[in-house]
């Protein structure tokens, strides 16, 4: 049976940190808004801010809390468990170069010895930090990758038009009428990427 190769995103697919994020932002601005509204398709109508505005803030989180201490995804070590069973794990992440030691050490914390490799890609939202890196769809064409999960829109497209399938990773369940290539499609948990990585596997 061939092993396949599984991309993984860091931030809303293995680690959860909008939970954090948003109750930072509702600290920090005195408002009211929930995980949702900051991940929906139209989150920039329902902040009354720029795509720029809102990376800005997220950036600022990052920079005051890390990463290495963001809880691990519902299901996430379980998933990785299953999926390294039938395959090899490579984690695709966008973040920047600032924040390699807290995602090397979340591994070590949390998916010791399951993960073959981290590849860097680039991040649309912090360009000037990443622009050296290629974009998610040209590394999983490099390294032959079988699926990729993603919770970004904006990667799994450009992954699946690249002819990746991809897996856009949507936990809070407001993506499903989003429009994606044919070889994308939504799931909202990791239970629905491990059946999705078994049915692959199975041809």
């Amino acid at each position: 049976m061939k092993r396949l190769r599984f991309g993984i995103d860091h931030d809303g697919v293995l680690s959860n940190p909008w939970e954090l994020f948003i109750n930072w932002y509702n600290e920090r601005y005195q408002t009211r808004f929930k995980v949702e509204d900051f991940l929906a398709p139209d989150s920039t109508a329902i902040f009354g801010k720029s795509i720029e505005e809102l990376s800005a803030d997220t950036a600022s989180f990052y920079d005051e809390h890390g990463c290495l201490n963001l809880p691990p995804n519902p299901g996430a070590i379980e998933g990785i468990q299953e999926l390294a069973r039938i395959g090899e794990i490579f984690v695709v992440t966008a973040r920047p170069d600032i924040f390699l030691a807290d995602s090397y050490s979340w591994n070590n914390r949390h998916i010791s010895n399951l993960v073959r490799e981290m590849f860097l890609a680039k991040c649309h939202y912090r360009k000037e930090l990443t622009n050296h890196r290629k974009n998610k769809s040209e590394i999983c064409l490099e390294r032959e990758i079988d699926l990729m999960v993603d919770d970004d829109i904006n990667n799994a497209r450009y992954c699946a038009e690249a002819g990746v399938r991809t897996l856009l990773f949507d936990n809070y369940k407001i993506r499903n009428s989003i429009d994606l290539p044919t070889k994308a499609r939504v799931v909202h948990s990791w239970p629905e990427v491990v059946a999705e990585a078994k049915r692959l596997v199975q041809g």
